[in-house]
C-alpha cells in the first residue's frame, strides 16, 4: 500500500494532477481492488485476498496504460525561441550635410521625437549669409540694368517698381545716368544729321531755283536758234548749263538721302547695341538667379532639418564650435510612419522548421510578461541565406509582424524602434509520447551501424 501511495504522489507532482482527482482515483483503485478480490475468490475458490505484489503489479499496469493513452493524445506546441529587435520597415535615415561647416547648436537628443522639418543641428551661417548677400546684391544690380535696357529698347520710361526703388536706389540712379548719357549721345548724333539734312535741303532749294532759271533760259535760246537769231553755239552752251543744274540738284538729293540713311543707321546701331546689352544682361541675370538660388539653399541648409517624422536614434556630433566635414553623418532618425516589425536571429539548426505564416508569441522585454501578457504575430520573411555575426556565429534573419499592439491581457502597448523581445515561433505540435520515445527511436536507429 505504501508503494501505491508513493506512486500516486509521484503522479501528482510530475503531472500536476489536482488533489481531489487523486483522491477520486484512489477510491476507484480501492473499488477495483475489491472487485479483483471478489472475482479472485469466485474463480479460485480461495478465501484469502489477492497478494500485495499482485495489487502493485495491477496498479503499475493500469498506470502505464493510462499514461500511454494520455501521452499519445496530449500534445504541446513545438516552439523555437529567439531574441528579436523591433525595427522599422524603412531604412534608418542618416542625416548628412553636403558642404559641412562649424557646429553652432544641437537641437535634439537621443530618443527625442521629431517631425518633418524640425531643426536638428544649426551651423554657423556667417559665411553662407555673406555669400548670399553678395549674390543678392549682384542679382539686384543686374535686374535694375535689365529693366533699364528693356525700357530703352522699347523707347519707354523705365519702371523699376516700388520694391527695387527701396532696396536699390543707388543702382537705379546709376542706370538712369547711363540711360541719360546714351540718350544725349544719340540725340547729338541725330541732331548733327538733321542739321546736315537741313543745310542740304537749303542748297537743294537754291539749286532747284537755279535749274528753273537755266531751263527757262534754255527754252528762249533754243527758240532764237531755231529762228536763226542766235548761233547754234549758244544752244550748246544753254544745254550744258541745263545739264549741270540738273546734275547739281541730283547730287544734293543724293547727299540728303545719304545723310538720312546714316541717321537711320545710327538709330538702328543704337538699338542693336541696346539689344545686345539687354541679351547679355538677361543671360547674366539668369546666371545670377541660379547662383542666388544656390546661395539661398546653402543659407537654408545651415539649419539641418528632419526629412521625416521619427525618433532620434543617435546624435553623432557633440561639440559646439566643432568643424563638420562635408558628408559627415550628423543624426540617425528611425522613421515613425513606417511599419514596425520584429527581426530575430534563428540558428541554422532551427531554421528548417520556420516557415512564413507561422504564429509567433512575442514577449517584450520592456513589459513584464506575467503582468502585461504577450503579443501575437506572424512570420513574414525567412532569410534565404545565413548572416555571420562579428562573434563568428551564423544566423538566419526571420522577420515577424505583430498583428496589433494589444496583448493577451487586453493592454495596448506602445512600440518604439529598438525594443527587444523574446519570440516563440510555433512550428507545430508534438505528442508527449513522441517526445519521450524520440531518444529510444534515435538510439535504435543508430545502434547497429558502423562508421
Amino acid at each position: 500500500m505504501f508503494l501505491v501511495n508513493a506512486l500516486l504522489f509521484l503522479f501528482r507532482v510530475i503531472f500536476f494532477i489536482p488533489k481531489k482527482l487523486i483522491h477520486l482515483f484512489w477510491r476507484l483503485l480501492v473499488r477495483i481492488f475489491d472487485w479483483l478480490n471478489f472475482f479472485f475468490k469466485l474463480f479460485t475458490g480461495r478465501s484469502e485476498n489477492v497478494s500485495g505484489g499482485t495489487n502493485f503489479l495491477f496498479v503499475i499496469t493500469v498506470a502505464l496504460i493510462g499514461f500511454t493513452v494520455w501521452a499519445s493524445n496530449s500534445e504541446f506546441d513545438r516552439v523555437i525561441s529567439s531574441q528579436a529587435k523591433l525595427i522599422s520597415s524603412e531604412k534608418l535615415q542618416t542625416i548628412q550635410h553636403f558642404e559641412g561647416g562649424i557646429v553652432k547648436k544641437i537641437h535634439v537628443a537621443v530618443g527625442q521625437r521629431v517631425k518633418n522639418g524640425d531643426p536638428l543641428v544649426a551651423l554657423d551661417p556667417l559665411e553662407t549669409d555673406a555669400s548670399y548677400q553678395a549674390k543678392k546684391s549682384e542679382f539686384i544690380q543686374a535686374l535694375v540694368r535689365v529693366r533699364r535696357l528693356d525700357a530703352e529698347y522699347k523707347n519707354l520710361k523705365p519702371n523699376f517698381g516700388v520694391e527695387l526703388k527701396e532696396v536699390a536706389p543707388s543702382q537705379i540712379t546709376n542706370e538712369l545716368l547711363l540711360l541719360e548719357a546714351r540718350t544725349e549721345r544719340l540725340s547729338a548724333t541725330l541732331n548733327s544729321f538733321d542739321a546736315q539734312v537741313k543745310q542740304k535741303q537749303s542748297e537743294l532749294s537754291g539749286a532747284k531755283r537755279t535749274l528753273a532759271l537755266v531751263e527757262e533760259e534754255r527754252k528762249v535760246i533754243l527758240t532764237l536758234v531755231d529762228k536763226g537769231l542766235e548761233p547754234k553755239l549758244e544752244a550748246v552752251r544753254a544745254e550744258k548749263s541745263y545739264a549741270e543744274s540738273i546734275s547739281k540738284v541730283n547730287t544734293i538729293v543724293a547727299a540728303i538721302e545719304e545723310i538720312q540713311d546714316k541717321r537711320l543707321i545710327a538709330v538702328q546701331e543704337n538699338k542693336a547695341e541696346v539689344l545686345q546689352e539687354l541679351a547679355e544682361a538677361n543671360l547674366e541675370l539668369s546666371k545670377l538667379e541660379q547662383a542666388l538660388s544656390v546661395a539661398a539653399d546653402k543659407t537654408d541648409r545651415s539649419i539641418i532639418r528632419a526629412p521625416v517624422d521619427g525618433i532620434v536614434n543617435r546624435v553623432l556630433i557633440s561639440t559646439i564650435g566643432g568643424v563638420l566635414k562635408a558628408g559627415e553623418p550628423l543624426v540617425e532618425i528611425v522613421p515613425l510612419n513606417s511599419e514596425l516589425i520584429f527581426e530575430s536571429k534563428v540558428t541554422p539548426m532551427d531554421i528548417g522548421y520556420v516557415l512564413p505564416g507561422q504564429i509567433g508569441v512575442i514577449k517584450l522585454n520592456t513589459y513584464d510578461f506575467s503582468i502585461y501578457g504577450s503579443l501575437s504575430g506572424k512570420v513574414e520573411v525567412v532569410g534565404s541565406d545565413s548572416v555571420e555575426e562579428k562573434d563568428g556565429q551564423s544566423y538566419f534573419i526571420v522577420r515577424i509582424k505583430p498583428d496589433s499592439n494589444e496583448t493577451t491581457t487586453g493592454r495596448l502597448l506602445e512600440f518604439l524602434p529598438g525594443m527587444t523581445a523574446q519570440i516563440d515561433i510555433i512550428t507545430g505540435q508534438r505528442s508527449v509520447l513522441s517526445y519521450i520515445s524520440a531518444p529510444i527511436t534515435r538510439t535504435l536507429t543508430t545502434a547497429f551501424t558502423e562508421k
